[in-house]
């Protein structure tokens, strides 16, 4: 078991107020300090620091915040394997953002399940950054994601690696013939939610072109994959999307990819967990089969 004063230092770290920490906890103030104190004296080294009247993580505090969050969990995911004992059967819960779990996953995932009859496994749905909070706060055990993640904070192995490209409707009228991305900002472009991977990766992209959103003539956002997918076929709009999600409206010829020279993005799924975490092999060998 964890000792007592690594929740109370993980919960100052989430709430970055050791009143707010207190109050959540349901101890006094003088009590989360003592806390603090207590570890810092143990570690040798200060773990939060004030600067301009905001608390913040020292350098030694942000390594021992990301030990402690893996111990945290896998604490948590071995008390779940101790009730589960009995019957031999090992719970996992992991995440997929919508893109992985509706155009990739599916076969990998039934053919694992064949495999491993008594698996009793959990997906969870979300976009990158709410699966990334997810694992950290111990709701799942893994996920699989299509955006950026913090490489101090989790480890990962890839997935595999999936090309973003324009796509539109085949009878789409441009205001200027498409050569290059600048040739598109005078269209209306459909974007999936600000949380998604495809967002961020598409923004790091434009970046690199010294493009933003901002800069098309009209943007607007689609929470549903499925449903921003289908509003281009209705030509309402251009979008860049994973070909993989437009992968069966390309084949059948109800959207084009809109031929850019300048357009070879391409970004890594992966598989992700928490950094320092002592079921890392469990996670290798499950992410293993369902590559």
């Amino acid at each position: 078991m964890l000792d007592f004063r690594i929740y109370t230092f993980l919960e100052v770290c989430k709430t970055m107020s050791f009143t707010k920490a207190a109050e959540q906890l349901h101890i006094t103030q003088p009590a989360v300090s003592q806390h603090i104190r207590s570890l810092e004296e143990y570690y040798g080294n200060k773990l939060f620091r004030y600067e301009k009247r905001s608390l913040t993580l020292t350098a030694a505090g942000r390594l021992l915040m990301v030990r402690a969050t893996a111990m945290k969990n896998d604490e948590q995911l071995l008390a779940e394997h101790m009730v589960a004992l009995p019957q031999q059967h090992t719970p996992l819960y992991f995440g997929a953002t919508m893109t992985i779990a509706g155009y990739t996953l599916a076969p990998q995932l039934a053919q694992f399940l064949k495999s491993h009859p008594d698996a009793e496994m959990r997906m969870i749905l979300g976009n990158t950054q709410d699966l990334m909070s997810k694992l950290r706060t111990g709701e799942i055990h893994f996920a699989l994601l299509e955006g950026f993640y913090d490489a101090e904070l989790f480890d990962a192995i890839p997935y595999r690696t999936e090309p973003l490209v324009a796509i539109c409707n085949p009878r789409h009228q441009f205001a200027t013939p498409p050569h290059s991305i600048q040739d598109l900002l005078k269209e209306h472009i459909l974007i999936h939610d600000p949380g998604s991977g495809a967002h961020e990766i598409l923004k790091k992209n434009l970046d690199a072109h010294n493009i933003q959103l901002k800069d098309f003539a009209r943007v607007t956002e689609i929470g549903s994959l499925h449903a921003l997918v289908q509003l281009v076929k209705t030509d309402i709009g251009i979008a860049f999307l994973y070909r993989v999600a437009a992968k069966q409206q390309l084949q059948s010829g109800e959207l084009v990819q809109i031929p850019l020279r300048d357009c070879n993005f391409s970004h890594d799924f992966s598989f992700v967990w928490n950094r320092g975490s002592t079921y890392a092999p469990l996670y290798r060998q499950i992410c293993s089969e369902l590559k």
